[in-house]
């Protein structure tokens, strides 16, 4: 295995080719996502502590923080992992001795009582799902000490991100500062991050009213009672995702620097727990678990996130491979992306060689290309501009009235409520229209094309805290519409889903 020069970490490389990766081969990976149908908003990829290549979609640009979703559970992992080397904490330490004041009354569950900082990491707790999903508490950490266990601890692994959360309050227990405050101030300025990381967090203590009417699941951006949401909430650029992935590889080493010791991170990116028959069924999620890691084939290992938040490290041929984006509505996409790095990309890797220059230029044109994706035209309407107006049934959906405006370019479609609420989404006939998600306000970036004569489809990339896709499509024939609405979001955006018919006024 080739050695990261860590003396000159993640340095620009004059080429891909420096480094051994043949521009051919980033532009085939490049495309057989793009066939795939994944909604990919940066893709980054270094060697030998060389960044080769770096591009992402517009309009994200490196500036633009993504949120890493359960990405972030590899970051309170590494936070936990400088606490020890720091003689501060023990895995074999019992959670409970650190929640004294989250214990419920009475006597205490023998399962609740034997899980150790270790069963956390590992996805090994006395539950068999996230505990504040359960209860009505805001207290998300107290939720994991009252919800009654149903497993020993320590023996097989159930995707639990409440126990990740309490790791999170253990690292702000422990260091008295936010999370990625305390990552900061310990771990990132010393690769070399300069901008700042933030995080969503728990509603701890707030009403209902305080929420905006949220359920006590639901993170929110400010609360100064609440816990950092290390198990989903983290925001960072991609370009420090790498970092932290290259410090990774390197078991802990930037330059001359020992961040965190290797034995921890040797632990932690190892294999410590079957996945085999519980988790996604798909080849790289039965590989195995670490600590708050998973698990890849050929050895190696990643960060990942819902929606298709991943930073892969294949330590035998010292690669790195960020990528984010928004694929909750696409199934098997993590998969799709593991398997397009294997055999498109991984074959590929050698010595330094010569470039290619029409690769180079070809792959240079492409990724300037990049673009977050419009609807597809594959239909049209004959005439030129459309306008209607309609009236909804009652019941299946929030919506009572329609109206669309459509011209050769650009189009409006709005949504009625009973209680004379407006949702209006603009959007450009092939071509992405920015404009406020209807109802919430988030960044959206809209697009609409004819399916056929009588079908449009409105399409939603939503952006920003809370990422999403939302389809819209009407048909309309005569007096006749109805209206199929989807949406792939985690828990928001709700209203934007079912079907309808209805009348023209």
């Amino acid at each position: 295995m080739s050695q990261t020069d860590v003396s000159a970490v993640l340095r620009s490389s004059d080429s891909a080719e420096t480094v051994g990766i043949p521009s051919s081969a980033i532009l085939a990976l490049l495309r057989r996502m793009e066939r795939r149908g994944l909604n990919a908003h940066s893709l980054l990829i270094a060697r030998h502590g060389a960044i080769a290549f770096e591009a992402y979609w517009h309009p994200y640009s490196p500036e633009t923080p993504h949120r890493l979703y359960s990405a972030s559970k590899s970051l309170v992992s590494l936070a936990i992992g400088t606490l020890v080397d720091d003689g501060r904490l023990s895995l074999e330490d019992r959670i409970i001795d650190h929640f004294p004041d989250k214990l419920p009354s009475g006597d205490l569950d023998p399962y609740l009582t034997a899980m150790r900082v270790v069963d956390l990491l590992t996805m090994r707790t006395a539950h068999g799902s996230t505990t504040f999903k359960q209860v009505a508490d805001t207290d998300w950490v107290r939720t994991f000490f009252t919800v009654p266990p149903n497993r020993q601890p320590g023996m097989v692994f159930s995707y639990d991100t409440s126990g990740s959360v309490v790791l999170t309050a253990l690292v702000e227990r422990l260091s008295g500062k936010p999370l990625t405050e305390y990552l900061t101030d310990r771990v990132l300025t010393r690769i070399g991050v300069q901008d700042p990381w933030f995080s969503l967090v728990s509603p701890t203590g707030m009403d209902l009213a305080e929420r905006g009417g949220q359920p006590t699941w639901r993170e929110v951006e400010s609360n100064p009672e609440g816990t950092s949401h290390g198990g989903s909430g983290v925001f960072c650029t991609p370009r420090d995702l790498l970092r932290v992935a290259q410090l990774c590889l390197a078991q802990g080493r930037w330059g001359s620097d020992q961040v965190i010791s290797a034995e921890f991170l040797r632990a932690a990116t190892d294999y410590q727990v079957s996945t085999a028959l519980t988790s996604p069924a798909f080849p790289d999620g039965r590989c195995g678990y670490g600590y708050q890691f998973w698990r890849n084939r050929g050895g190696g290992y990643s960060m990942r996130g819902m929606g298709g938040q991943i930073a892969l490290c294949l330590p035998e041929e010292d690669v790195v491979i960020v990528t984010t984006g928004d694929n909750q509505g696409v199934g098997g996409a993590d998969q799709a992306f593991f398997d397009a790095v294997a055999e498109e990309l991984v074959p590929a890797l050698g010595a330094p060689r010569a470039v290619d220059p029409d690769s180079a230029a070809e792959l240079a044109r492409y990724a300037r290309s990049l673009a977050l994706a419009p609807v597809p035209v594959t239909g049209s309407r004959a005439g030129g501009r459309f306008r209607a107006e309609y009236e909804l049934d009652p019941g299946p959906t929030a919506f009572v009235g329609l109206e669309l405006d459509v011209s050769p370019d650009f189009g409006v479609l709005r949504l009625h409520t009973a209680d004379g609420q407006q949702r209006e989404f603009r959007f450009g006939l092939g071509s992405l229209v920015r404009h406020g998600l209807p109802g919430y306000g988030y960044e959206t970036h809209s697009s609409g094309a004819w399916l056929d004569e009588n079908t449009l489809h409105v399409h939603s990339h939503v952006l920003g805290r809370y990422l999403a896709q939302i389809d819209l499509m009407v048909t309309a024939g005569g007096e006749a519409v109805t209206l199929v609405m989807n949406r792939a979001a985690e828990a928001f955006a709700e209203e934007y889903e079912g079907t309808v018919s209805g009348r023209r006024r």
